[in-house]
């Protein structure tokens, strides 16, 4: 099967003449730029011209140059043994022969450890469609066992066979920001009392640092692959998400419209700095934010896989179990007694589902999308490999 995309090149040139004339400083930037085109049913449209694209950098126009459209055939499945090669140095990621470079991002911190070898399988699966045409790195949002980007693919292999869930619990994490709990009555003896602010600190700290540090991770992987590297860039994010609603959270961002920052950390007009008069307040909103901008500015689609898989309606009480103990405050109310997953176990506000919904939102704001609430795996991972196939927009 081909898989066609098109590489426009905006021509950009900027003269400036400061001083005595005949003293003229020019400067010409071409500017690659991925794109894939599909159809409402996700085909892949072919034989578009330069007339049929409009590309803005900060809502301003900007001139193609060029248009080529490339098409690669997707390689044929010779066997369903996976990718093997002897070991050899690692590759950089940006000088490589490899025609893309994805970062696998295995979130183990909120994978939950009875589905390990449902997320091993997945993981290997991965690593099969892409070991032998990408560079890699598999990155453990644990920081147990990640790798450098590197076109080895037992290196990559070995890393992959090392994943396990480190989540002892079914339930998403919560997405908490004040970390305290209701009133404590004088009158407690002291050990009912330290065994409160215990059990708090260990449910909600915990999983605060653990949601900190994924967007952690996501950010500043997104910063290192912003390189002058004309190949396609993406994350594969294996993860259960957690159970914060992102509804509407990216829509104050603005983009530019495909073609990221130069690198400059400095605010852009219509960037996410320039918006800080109407950015969501909080930790997780923050650093959900930061990490958006980061993967935009660095041209990185994230693809997400939950290896929850499919949850039935009636399956949304066992994914939410063990429930936090009844002396832990509740999200919502902050008074003791709470339980998170207590309400809207069948409704939209269903942490599970909200889990869900944030993968997806998440996914598609970066320029990807999510495979979730599904035990089809096989079907969405031929559909990011079908996209990761295409050579994408790219720009410098």
């Amino acid at each position: 099967m081909l898989r066609t995309a098109f590489v426009l090149a905006i021509a950009a040139s900027l003269v400036q003449s400061q001083g005595q004339p005949p003293t003229i400083r020019a400067r010409a930037d071409l500017v690659q730029v991925h794109a894939v085109v599909v159809d409402a049913d996700g085909r892949h449209v072919r034989g578009l011209q330069a007339a049929d694209f409009v590309l803005r950098d900060r809502r301003k126009p900007q001139v193609i140059a060029s248009l080529d459209e490339v098409t690669h055939a997707r390689p044929a499945a010779n066997s369903s043994a996976p990718a093997v090669r002897a070991a050899r140095d690692v590759g950089s990621n940006q000088v490589s022969a490899a025609e893309r470079l994805v970062v696998m991002v295995v979130d183990d911190l909120h994978i939950f450890r009875g589905r390990t070898d449902r997320a091993k399988e997945i993981a290997r699966r991965v690593l099969d469609d892409f070991g032998r045409s990408a560079s890699m790195a598999v990155l453990f949002t644990s920081g147990k066992n990640s790798t450098r980007v590197t076109d080895d693919v037992a290196v990559l292999s070995a890393a992959v066979e090392s994943l396990r869930g480190r989540q002892s619990w079914r339930r998403p994490h919560a997405a908490i920001d004040e970390q305290r709990v209701g009133r404590i009555d004088p009158s407690m003896p002291f050990e009912q009392v330290a065994e409160i602010l215990g059990r708090a600190q260990e449910a909600s700290l915990q999983e605060f640092f653990d949601n900190m540090t994924k967007y952690r991770l996501l950010k500043d992987a997104a910063r290192l692959m912003r390189t002058n590297d004309s190949r396609r860039k993406a994350f594969v994010l294996i993860s259960e998400g957690i159970g914060k609603e992102l509804s509407g959270l990216f829509d104050a961002m603005a983009p530019a419209d495909g073609v990221p920052d130069s690198g400059s950390e400095a605010p852009a007009s219509g960037s996410l700095a320039a918006l800080t008069a109407i950015r969501p307040s909080g930790y997780h909103a923050d650093a959900l934010i930061d990490m958006m901008e980061s993967l935009r500015r660095a041209n990185v689609a994230t693809y997400a896989i939950d290896p929850r898989g499919k949850v039935e309606s009636k399956d949304l009480s066992l994914e939410c179990f063990p429930a936090p103990a009844s002396t832990l405050p509740n999200p919502r109310t902050l008074k003791p007694g709470g339980d998170p997953c207590a309400e809207g176990l069948t409704a939209w506000n269903s942490p599970v589902r909200q889990a869900q919904r944030g993968l997806e939102i998440m996914a598609e704001a970066s320029g990807g999308f999510a495979v979730t609430d599904t035990d089809d795996f096989t079907s969405g991972l031929d559909r990011i490999v079908s996209e990761l196939r295409v050579e994408l927009v790219e720009a410098e």
